[in-house]
């Protein structure tokens, strides 16, 4: 069967786990009501014998305790990392130690998963800020000053990197280009070079661009702040270099411009087994729209794209970290569909299947490395 790779689709009330092998083969596919209890996935009927025979895990990626539970009914209980959960009463059979939002009612019910609401977050991690904030103030600021000078010398060490690689890709390029021009002009380089050069000076001004419509007031002060700040300067180097690279090999077709963002449509299987990809202000995708207008051309992957530069925006130096990662390696569906959110909710489109709505909260930008893995 080869390696197991795990989908999870979540879409209003239906949860769907699809474990898949790695040519996309379905062996095994597990159905829930927004509370958990495990559901036939073509009847949606209750049945504990649904699913969940290759991995013990299903609902919001929580292991299921299938030897505490009823055989009818979709009844198991759910091990949150620090909890178990009933899917039955939608509650935790022990409270929260901690009331984390005083200013939320919904807090004051302890035994509540994420506010009563699942069918809008999840908590993959069983771990919230709070935690570390006492732990942090029991232990004298020892975890905020360690973390901080980690996240100092990570990211002095990120952006090192992509300034050493924007300034060996951009002189490559610009130190061939006359060459490429006499011999390969329909390649276009060095109308190429000089409008991914541009990119660098538009990017300031992508702090007037129109709002993120997804983002909660705590968001919108972050983007707010990684605009004036720079914070997006690693992935914007990075991105940079990264379309040098692409002229130098010829697979540029066109560039163009949209909200303080460039988009860089490269040639037909440029990336392999990859559409797009985005870096800060740049925006990669074979065949893709300029804008939303140009509809001759991949405006779904457009729309897509874009909303990775919206969880750019809003993370600033930790993007690679929360995002980059899980969508270059692992296509994690929270990190897709999450785009495919912010692409619907600012576009009026949903560009492909599935869409999820994930909050960023402010310390995940002053805390850094400690958020490395998704809330």
């Amino acid at each position: 069967m080869g390696a197991l790779k795990i989908q999870y689709n979540s879409k209003a009330n239906l949860r769907v786990v699809y474990k898949a092998t790695q040519n996309g083969t379905v062996v095994e596919q597990t159905n829930y009501d927004p509370w958990g209890r495990i559901r036939d996935p073509q009847t949606w009927q209750y049945d504990n014998t649904a699913g969940l025979t290759l991995i013990y895990r299903g609902y919001t990626g929580h292991e299921h305790l299938s030897l505490f539970g009823g055989a009818e009914g979709g009844f198991t209980l759910i091990n949150m990392n620090g909890r178990m959960y009933d899917p039955v009463l939608g509650r935790m059979l022990s409270p929260d130690n901690y009331v984390q939002s005083p200013s939320n009612p919904q807090n004051y019910n302890r035994y509540a998963y994420v506010l009563n609401n699942p069918l809008k977050y999840v908590d993959p991690s069983g771990e919230k800020w709070w935690h570390w904030l006492l732990t942090d103030i029991a232990t004298g600021g020892l975890i905020s000053g360690t973390v901080s000078s980690i996240s100092l010398t990570t990211y002095s060490t990120l952006f090192g990197a992509a300034s050493t690689f924007q300034g060996i890709a951009s002189g490559l390029d610009f130190s061939t280009i006359l060459i490429r021009e006499a011999f390969t002009p329909e390649t276009n380089p060095i109308q190429n070079s000089f409008a991914i050069e541009a990119g660098l000076i538009l990017a300031p001004f992508s702090i007037f661009s129109p709002a993120d419509k997804t983002a909660s007031d705590e968001e919108k002060a972050m983007q707010i702040i990684i605009g004036i700040t720079g914070g997006e300067a690693i992935q914007t180097l990075f991105g940079n270099g990264f379309a040098h690279i692409q002229n130098l090999k010829g697979n540029i077709d066109k560039v163009g411009y949209y909200g303080g963002r460039t988009i860089v449509r490269v040639k037909d299987d440029s990336f392999n087994n990859y559409k797009g990809v985005s870096h800060g202000h740049y925006i990669f995708g074979e065949d893709i729209s300029l804008n939303p207008n140009d509809v001759n051309h991949d405006i779904n992957l457009f729309y897509h794209e874009y909303g990775h530069s919206y969880q750019s925006r809003t993370l600033g130096p930790q993007y690679y970290i929360k995002v980059g990662y899980y969508s270059a390696f692992t296509d994690d569906p929270m990190v897709e569909d999450n785009a495919n959110y912010k692409a619907y909710m600012n576009f009026g489109v949903q560009p492909y299947n599935g869409m999820q709505q994930e909050e960023n909260h402010f310390w995940e930008i002053l805390i850094g490395p400690l958020t490395m893995f998704k809330l």
